[in-house]
């Protein structure tokens, strides 16, 4: 990293501590490159379409508290803390969303099987990101 020409991070402040940790100022090409989409002006009919494919996935931004992971389900991640806490949250308000595809989700699908509250979408456009971050 001390002899990058730039870096690249998901957030300004990983960015600061990259920078930071390899003793160099920020230069023109650093960048910030975040891991889901800004929020930007969508098709208002594509919104209208994601909202309503939310309520048929009985996804309640109103009334429900959703954590949301948004990515590749690979080794790259620990489910098993996840898990654990869904199954903590089985009778309460609290959903657990899993947008995205990759070698793990089927057998995350397998494991989670009996757990109520996790629900996985499979990969999924970005006004239906939009509709359940927002």
């Amino acid at each position: 990293m001390k002899s990058a020409n730039s870096l690249t991070s998901m957030s300004k402040s990983y960015l600061k501590w990259g920078q930071k940790f390899a003793k160099k100022i920020k230069i023109e090409n650093d960048k910030i490159l975040p891991l889901v989409p800004g929020r930007k002006n969508l098709d208002a009919d594509k919104i209208k379409f994601a909202n309503e494919w939310c309520e048929l996935n009985f996804i309640n931004k109103e009334k429900d508290f959703n954590i949301i992971f948004l990515g590749t389900m690979s080794q790259a991640f620990e489910f098993e803390t996840v898990i654990k806490c869904a199954k903590e949250f089985q009778n309460s308000n609290v959903k657990f969303i899993f947008c995205g595809d990759g070698e793990l989700k089927n057998s995350l699908i397998r494991k989670t099987n009996n757990i109520k509250n996790i629900f996985f979408s499979g990969w999924i456009e970005e006004e239906k990101i939009s509709a359940i971050a927002n």
